[in-house]
């Protein structure tokens, strides 16, 4: 047993933690999956291996995470307390003087737990993998990761160099049937045929080596009357790789930046990866001197006004972050409520309802976090307001069950979704009669 937990603390959790992983695990499954296949896609068309496919999804996974977790502890408090309200434990419970603050208070504590590790998700883990992710799509889309020779295809690398393998074996370490042409100069050129081949890596990481076996040259020079033929067992040729231009450090973005960092940005000390460095202009000739003047105001003005719209972004993203954290602390005075069944009917418009106001609360925060990153509007109006709004309800909603178990803002809304679904049900039952 958890130290100080009683057992009903502990049996109201094992109620809720069911539920609460299940849906964490399921929600995170499917999102990765439906990613999965859109990265198959895009790592065979960039001619990558697959296991970086792995690599990426792994590197999701945080971000999913963040995503269940909200809805995973919504949905174990609420069919906690659906369970304990149908069974009749619930009026047992409430009937030996424990109420529902005093249920509520183990997922309280459950809420605290999964805060301070949406606080880590959110705050350090998703920054540094959302980096990664970028990294890993950067070096397939630059063709550093995995790069290769299609069998059957003329390919045109580095230095006028032209080749086609016929096919491969061992898992395309061995190619056969190998054909290359490589431009030497304004006319000259070499064209090698051989039987087999393979590539190695040389000391520096620009260049690798061709190793052609049982093959012939030709080296065709206009200097000359016949061109030379040479017959060999085996012959290295090496080939420069093409420049791949190094990934930018984390912070790019203000996604990739951790709350830390984010806080200071906000305040104008932004981390050196997203500062903007403009060089003063030195040597002004003096009959430019006006123009030159025109151009380093509008360019001060241009660099002045990129700064602030940063930090106006940076300020979004902080309170976003810092919102859906605190929304975890609340979820569980709203999902207990809802909770509360009426067994004579068993109706579940709390679900309905709490899932629907979750979707809603989500898009204006969505809503509010492009307000402030991109028009200039105050984070505590356009996110905070409808933050303290959301809190705000589902206080109400407990104090009312607290007051009135039942009967309360919860039983209303269960009752209402009663009476929008009782003409359904009315059709349904004239369907089965007839």
């Amino acid at each position: 047993m958890l130290p100080g937990f009683s057992r009903l603390d502990h049996y109201v959790l094992r109620k809720a933690v069911v539920p609460l992983l299940s849906t964490v695990v399921i929600t995170a499954a499917l999102l990765l999956l439906e990613r999965m296949l859109r990265l198959f896609d895009f790592v065979v068309n960039e001619n990558g291996p697959i296991d970086i496919v792995w690599q990426m999804l792994a590197h999701l996974v945080p971000h999913y995470m963040g995503m269940a977790l909200p809805v995973g502890l919504f949905l174990g408090t609420l069919l906690a307390f659906r369970t304990l309200s149908l069974n009749s434990e619930l009026d047992g419970m409430m009937a030996s003087g424990a109420g529902l603050p005093r249920l509520v208070r183990p997922m309280v504590f459950l809420s605290l737990f999964l805060a301070l590790l949406e606080f880590g998700l959110l705050g350090f883990v998703q920054p540094h993998s959302r980096y990664e992710y970028r990294h890993l799509d950067f070096e397939l889309r630059s063709g550093a990761l995995g790069a290769s020779v299609d069998v059957g295809e003329f390919v045109s690398l580095s230095d006028g160099l032209l080749l086609r393998v016929g096919g491969t074996q061992s898992d395309g370490q061995e190619l056969k049937d190998i054909f290359l042409r490589r431009g030497v100069g304004s006319a000259e050129e070499i064209v090698a045929t051989a039987k087999r081949g393979a590539f190695f890596a040389t000391n520096n990481t620009q260049t690798v080596l061709l190793r052609l076996y049982d093959g012939r040259l030709i080296d065709f020079d206009p200097g000359k009357i016949k061109p030379r033929v040479l017959s060999f067992e085996s012959q290295d040729i090496v080939i420069n790789l093409p420049e791949i231009e190094e990934f930018r450090r984390r912070g790019g973005e203000e996604l990739e930046m951790t709350l830390p960092e984010l806080y200071w940005a906000m305040h104008g000390i932004m981390p050196q990866t997203a500062a903007t460095n403009v060089q003063p202009n030195k040597g002004i000739a003096p009959n430019g001197a006006a123009a030159q003047d025109m151009g380093r105001s509008s360019e001060k003005k241009s660099v002045q006004s990129d700064a602030q719209t940063m930090q106006q972004r940076y300020r979004a993203t902080y309170h976003w972050r810092v919102i859906n954290i605190m929304i975890l602390l609340v979820i569980p005075f709203l999902a207990a409520p809802l909770g509360l069944a009426n067994k004579r009917t068993g109706g579940a418009g709390g679900l309905v309802a709490g899932l629907s106001g979750l979707i809603v609360f989500n898009e204006f925060l969505e809503a509010g976090e492009r307000l402030v990153g991109f028009d200039g509007m105050s984070p505590y109006l356009a996110l905070w307001g409808p933050f303290a709004l959301f809190a705000g309800f589902s206080g109400f909603l407990f104090w009312s069950s607290v007051i009135r178990p039942g009967r309360g803002a919860a039983g209303i809304i269960d009752r209402g979704f009663e009476v929008i679904l009782w003409p359904v049900r009315q059709v349904f039952a004239a369907m089965k009669r007839a």
